[in-house]
């Protein structure tokens, strides 16, 4: 039987099948994470950064990976910085393979968007009684604040903090619904429908751009 290709094996795995598609390109990284365009960007300069080893949730990285992951993230806002909007960033932490909190790839990634709107109050705001809010304690390191075996979602800026929210029933790709939602795009929050390529496109030549000129 033939091993399952999962969506970003292609970037720790050198005998998975390199993807063709335009989306599926190294923007920036490291040696531990690689910054690519997120798929389904709803608006430009929207990223995924990436750890180039398998791991279901960036709770499981170790607290000295987490803080090269905090700093990867922050060299990059230059670069979607060039958008309007506070930089935002977001986990849909996933305690097990095929959750719904997976969004389908089952691999850990942190989402870098810059928006126009409080993420963190219009998540507060959406939210049920399946949700339980956390203030975490070290706003550097919100997942230090996750218990082990959970479904979690983490939400931080450098303006607003940080929050986290334990799920009890997950939902895939919530928070790309309540961004979907606040910009009138309520149809295009899931992205195996809607990639977003004109938004992927400018994302990639903010990167580019600024590349060539050095």
């Amino acid at each position: 039987m033939l091993a399952r290709v999962r969506r970003f094996d292609w970037l720790f795995d050198r005998n998975a099948p390199r993807p063709a598609d335009e989306w599926d390109v190294e923007l920036a990284g490291d040696s531990r994470f690689a910054v690519i365009p997120s798929l389904g960007s709803l608006v430009p300069g929207w990223v995924v950064i990436v750890p180039r080893t398998p791991v279901q949730n960036l709770r499981h990285l170790s607290v000295g990976e987490r803080r090269n992951l905090c700093t990867l993230s922050r060299s990059i806002r230059p670069y979607l910085a060039k958008f309007p909007g506070t930089i935002f960033e977001f986990e849909h932490g996933s305690a097990y393979q095929g959750s719904p909190m997976g969004c389908g790839v089952d691999q850990a990634h942190l989402h870098a968007v810059p928006l126009q709107f409080n993420l963190i109050g219009e998540a507060r705001t959406a939210s049920n009684q399946n949700f339980r809010w956390i203030d975490p304690p070290d706003r550097l390191d919100p997942w230090s604040s996750v218990p082990e075996g959970v479904e979690y979602m983490v939400i931080r800026s450098a303006v607003d903090g940080a929050v986290v929210a334990l799920v009890d029933s997950p939902e895939s790709q919530w928070l790309r619904k309540v961004i979907a939602g606040k910009l009138s795009l309520t149809e295009a929050w899931n992205y195996r429908h809607t990639p977003g390529l004109p938004n992927i496109r400018a994302t990639i030549d903010a990167f580019r751009r600024d590349v060539s000129a050095h």
